[in-house]
């Protein structure tokens, strides 16, 4: 009798051997973290059918994307979660219309009550670094002077 092995038999593999492993450390894959404590769930089933919309984004003269946030809330680290889906959303995009991986960029403009915010927030293997601008370093009354000078000058 012939027995027909799975296509994903090397994934069944790993998986089982994970399971078996659970409690030990990975350096038997020569990977350095520290020791596992239990398995947790691997699928990650999800349907959405929401309309995430990011502030602004920008193809670049370089053919990267600029992603521009504007932000007034405080909620940083909960910020970032939003940047990231944001910024895989954008590269899924590219890649499958294009078969091409886009270098995005992002850039965070706060309002003027917001004076600091991490640039950078690292999720382990995946790091979300952004460009802070905070509008309480502007002078807006020197700003609004300039403006009045312009239209005077016309």
């Amino acid at each position: 009798m012939k027995t027909k092995i799975t296509y994903h038999a090397k994934d069944v593999l790993f998986k089982s051997l994970s399971e078996v492993y659970k409690d030990q450390a990975l350096t038997s894959y020569g990977l350095d973290f520290p020791k596992i404590v239990r398995m947790l769930p691997n699928e990650f089933p999800q349907v959405k059918a929401d309309e995430k919309k990011a502030d602004s984004v920008f193809l670049l003269e370089d053919d990267s994307v600029l992603l521009l946030e504007y932000e007034s809330n405080n909620r940083i680290k909960e910020n970032f979660v939003k940047y990231g889906e944001y910024i895989i959303r954008i590269i899924n995009r590219y890649y499958r219309e294009s078969r091409e991986i886009k270098t995005v960029n992002m850039a965070v403009i706060y309002a003027s009550d917001i004076v600091e915010a991490e640039n950078k927030i690292s999720f382990g293997s995946l790091s979300i670094g952004v460009q802070s601008v905070f509008m309480k370093n502007f002078d807006g009354e020197l700003a609004l002077r300039n403006i009045h000078d312009k239209i005077k000058s016309g």
